[in-house]
């Protein structure tokens, strides 16, 4: 999260808001008084392939193209609280309707 916020400052966002623990995505940010959601993803892998949940992309295919996705793989885990390292790759705007997207679980009511 610390790596996505440093982008979005160095890339001129302003206002940003962590809205992780009550959102489907986690933060906002303002550019141009346009308002972005940001969804951020967390990988030790090379990041070719991420899980996101049914209601990040729901709410990634409404706010295109005023949304981001950033993914900060190859992440070195330092200990069970803290990582190091990792390349951050952005997409903005992420076209969430155009990605490939396989869905890889079900749920069942019965």
């Amino acid at each position: 999260m610390r790596a996505a916020r440093e982008w979005l400052v160095c890339d001129g966002y302003q206002k940003i808001k962590d809205t992780s623990a009550n959102s489907s995505f986690d933060f906002t940010a303002v550019r141009n008084g346009n308002e972005f959601v940001v969804e951020v993803k967390g990988t030790t892998t090379n990041g070719e392939a991420i899980l996101i949940t049914a209601a990040e992309v729901k709410v990634h295919k409404a706010r295109y193209p005023q949304n981001i996705l950033i993914l900060v793989s190859s992440i070195e885990l330092v200990s069970d609280a803290e990582a190091t390292c990792g390349l951050v790759q952005v997409h903005a705007p992420w076209d969430a309707q155009a990605a490939a997207l396989e869905p890889i679980a079900y749920r069942c009511i019965l």
